[in-house]
Parts: structure tokens; C-alpha cells; sequence
């Protein structure tokens, strides 16, 4: 109909290889190791693009610790709806550092909180010393 031969699964199967006779052993040990290199390649490159974006990171990361019984504003990026992201405030929890997991993570509570909240550092801000008048 199309003026050409038509395309069946083995010829996607042996793509390549009409002029010589393939075994299925041979072939399946040939694409084994075409995707055994493949995996060995974006391995690769993964890892390479995981130290850029590592030290793309750590550029402008501040350190921060805390101690327990700081004070510290929790970010909370969920927007109302009807009001526009950009004018609110995204610090709205004032939180008590209770314990510290580990150097990023830390469990924190609020009285406005059910249960105590596990938190990473990038999402805590030490609270000023001077009144923070919350309502919004």
C-alpha cells in the first residue's frame, strides 16, 4: 500500500542485522552489555550532575544552628486562597527548638501545633529579639 516492506517485531527485535544470522543466546548477551554500558554511562553522568548541583547549593548556604529552647519562625509556603503569594508572609509559626536530631534536622513545637514537628534547618529562622506581632 505504502510502496515499501512492512516493519514486523522481529525486524524491530534484529534492527540492523538482515545481512547475518543471529542467535537469540548471542543476542540477548549483545543487548545485556549495550545496556550494562549504558547504565555504566548515566551513572556517570548522574554523579557528575549531582556535584554541580551540589556545590551550585552549598554557594549561598548559611549555617545555622540552634539551640534548645531557641525561638524560631517555622516557613510555611502554603498560599490562601484569593490572596496573592507574593504580598504574604511565609514565616507565620513562632516555634520552640525542643531537640536536635542531627546538624539539619530539628523537632520543634508551637502551641498552635497538634503534635511536635520534625523540621529541617532551611525552614527555621532565628526569631529577632524585639515583639513579633503575628496576625494576619
Amino acid at each position: 500500500m505504502f510502496g515499501r516492506e512492512p516493519h514486523w517485531n522481529i525486524d524491530l527485535l534484529l534492527h540492523g542485522v538482515e545481512d547475518k544470522l543471529q542467535y537469540v543466546p548471542c543476542y540477548t548477551a549483545d543487548v545485556i552489555e549495550r545496556m550494562r554500558l549504558a547504565h555504566h554511562i548515566v551513572r556517570q553522568r548522574l554523579g557528575a550532575q549531582a556535584a554541580y548541583m551540589s556545590q551550585w547549593y552549598n554557594r549561598h548556604v548559611k549555617p545555622a544552628q540552634f539551640c534548645i529552647g531557641d525561638k524560631v519562625c517555622v516557613f510555611n509556603d502554603s498560599v490562601k486562597p484569593g490572596h496573592c503569594p507574593k504580598l504574604q508572609h511565609f514565616y507565620k509559626d513562632v516555634a520552640t527548638v525542643t531537640q536536635r536530631i542531627n546538624d539539619v534536622t530539628y523537632v520543634v513545637t508551637c502551641p498552635a501545633w497538634r503534635s511536635d514537628r520534625v523540621i529541617h534547618v532551611d525552614k527555621l529562622k532565628c526569631v529577632p529579639n524585639k515583639k513579633i506581632n503575628i496576625n494576619y
